[in-house]
């Protein structure tokens, strides 16, 4: 964005945007972007999206940001509210037959750490327990914040599956490059392509 806002695009980077701007145009991506959404109108408005546009999985940015009223105790911890929205959200999933993808944040702790893992999940482990895959991804904090490196390199991270119900658990090589917010396979990782 900062390159576009300075036009400092090149041609080929302009065109590059313009099929993907027309890319998007053409999907049947539904963005909501309501503030501290409760679950129960978050599962209210999937419900009308499933019957009306038989959409095939929901992405939700970011668990800690959705709410619920605690029944009758204005005092129930921040932890059982998570509880009661991690199992809402795989309720809605199986009511709905479809995916529904959810990020997290992890707690301070994961900064101690040299690895993230389960235990990291912020605030429930009910998000441990409801979840059919975790998929954490990391990458190494001084590499990032390497000031003579060559941005316009890939970082090494990783995609940990830290759960799988149905299958392996394991870890993934990644390449990160910042300048895109982008994860690729490190195999196929070319900056022509941008």
């Amino acid at each position: 964005m900062s390159d576009i806002r300075s036009r400092r695009v090149s041609a080929t980077q302009w065109m590059n945007l313009g099929r993907a701007v027309d890319t998007l145009k053409r999907s049947k991506i539904f963005i909501d972007d309501t503030g501290a959404i409760d679950i129960l109108e978050l599962r209210a408005k999937a419900r009308r999206l499933k019957n009306k546009e038989n959409i095939g999985a929901i992405f939700i940015d970011y668990l800690q940001l959705i709410t619920t009223h605690s029944k009758g105790n204005s005092n129930a911890s921040r932890e059982q509210d998570v509880a009661r929205i991690s199992g809402a959200l795989k309720a809605m999933a199986k009511e709905l037959n479809i995916p529904v993808v959810v990020l997290a944040q992890l707690n301070r702790a994961a900064e101690q750490n040299e690895r993230p893992k389960l235990s990291n999940l912020r605030e429930s482990g009910a998000i441990e327990q409801d979840a059919d895959i975790v998929a954490i991804l990391h990458r190494d904090k001084e590499k990032q914040t390497d000031t003579k490196r060559d941005t316009d390199k890939p970082l090494p991270a990783e995609l940990i599956i830290a759960k799988n119900r149905n299958g392996a658990i394991g870890t993934k090589e990644l390449a990160f490059f910042d300048k895109y917010t982008l994860f690729m396979d490190p195999s196929n990782t070319s900056e022509e392509q941008f």
